[in-house]
C-alpha cells in the first residue's frame, strides 16, 4: 500500500486573510532544518570558485542595501540561499529547500521591505558566508538555522500586524 503524499495547507485562505502561524512555523522549521543540512554539506564541498561566487552576491547585496533597493535585496537574498543549497552538492536537498522558499517567497520577502530587517538580514549572511568560507560547517547550520528563525520572527510580526512594510 502506497502512502499517498499529504497536501500542504493553504498559507492563507484569500485576499486579507492571514496565514496560519502554525503552518508558518512548520514550513520555516523545515526550512531551516534543510538549509542548515546543505550549509554544513557546502562548507565542506564548496570550491575556491564558488566562495568567490557567494563573495560577490554578499558585495551586491551591500551594495543593494545602500541603494535602498529593496526588490534587488531580496532577490539576491534568493539566490544567496539558493546557492548555498546547490553548493551542497546534493540536488535532491537543493530542491526540497527551493520549493520549500517558493511556496511562501511572497510572505519571506514581505519581511524585507524594513530596512532594518534588510540590514540585519545581511549582517546574519556575513557570518553564514564567513563561517561556510572558513568551512566551519556547525557554524554554517547554527548560523543559517537562527537566520530563518529571525525570518520567521518578522513575518509572523508581520502577518500579526505589530510590524508593517514601508
Amino acid at each position: 500500500m502506497r502512502a499517498r503524499p499529504c497536501p500542504a495547507p493553504p498559507l492563507s485562505r484569500g485576499r486579507g486573510h492571514r496565514p496560519d502561524p502554525a503552518h508558518l512555523a512548520e514550513s520555516f522549521e523545515a526550512m531551516s532544518e534543510v538549509e542548515a543540512l546543505c550549509a554544513a554539506l557546502a562548507a565542506g564541498r564548496m570550491s575556491i570558485t564558488q566562495t568567490i561566487v557567494l563573495e560577490d552576491l554578499m558585495t551586491q547585496m551591500a551594495e543593494a542595501q545602500a541603494a535602498g533597493a529593496h526588490e534587488t535585496y531580496q532577490q539576491l537574498n534568493f539566490d544567496f540561499h539558493d546557492r548555498i543549497c546547490q553548493f551542497s552538492g546534493n540536488g535532491q536537498l537543493a530542491q526540497i529547500a527551493r520549493d520549500l522558499r517558493n511556496r511562501f517567497e511572497i510572505l519571506r520577502r514581505a519581511q524585507l521591505q524594513r530596512p532594518e530587517r534588510i540590514g540585519q538580514s545581511l549582517a546574519e549572511h556575513r557570518q553564514i558566508f564567513a563561517a561556510l568560507a572558513e568551512r566551519r560547517a556547525d557554524s554554517a547550520a547554527r548560523l543559517v538555522r537562527a537566520h530563518l528563525r529571525g525570518a520567521m520572527a518578522a513575518t509572523l510580526r508581520l502577518r500579526d500586524g505589530a510590524d508593517t512594510p514601508d
